[in-house]
């Protein structure tokens, strides 16, 4: 699901979740609760697997879960985006490929972004 790596002080958080890696409840708890065990001083670098960085959250889970799942995503949701965003160290997120909606705002939340394929963007 999330595939942390240590180089040289920097972590790397790779996104490796389905297809698309797509944000739903367990990989949204796992970003999280790895920016908390990461020294705050650390650089980290967040990327994807495969053809996306992040397609967004993960629609299908969203409507199966319907609002008792809805009620304990959007925490998540907004738990994740911050960790990324208030960690005191550099972050960057290496978009290797696609990041749409959730994911552009996951990358969006990150310090630097460099992209090397794909489309990024929200509707």
């Amino acid at each position: 699901m999330l595939d942390i790596e240590q180089h040289s002080g920097v972590s790397v958080l790779r996104l490796q979740h389905g297809k698309v890696n797509a944000l739903d409840l367990e990989l949204l708890h796992a970003i999280t609760a790895a920016l908390g065990e990461i020294d705050e001083r650390a650089a980290v670098v967040i990327t994807g697997t495969g053809t996306a960085f992040c397609a967004g959250v993960d629609l299908r889970r969203v409507v199966a879960g319907g609002p008792p799942y809805l009620q304990e995503f959007l925490p998540a949701l907004t738990a994740a985006f911050l960790a990324v965003f208030d960690h005191p160290g550099p972050v960057l997120a290496a978009i290797n490929g696609h990041a749409i909606a959730g994911g552009c705002v996951l990358a969006a939340a990150c310090d630097v972004r460099v992209m090397s394929q794909g489309t990024i963007g929200l509707a």
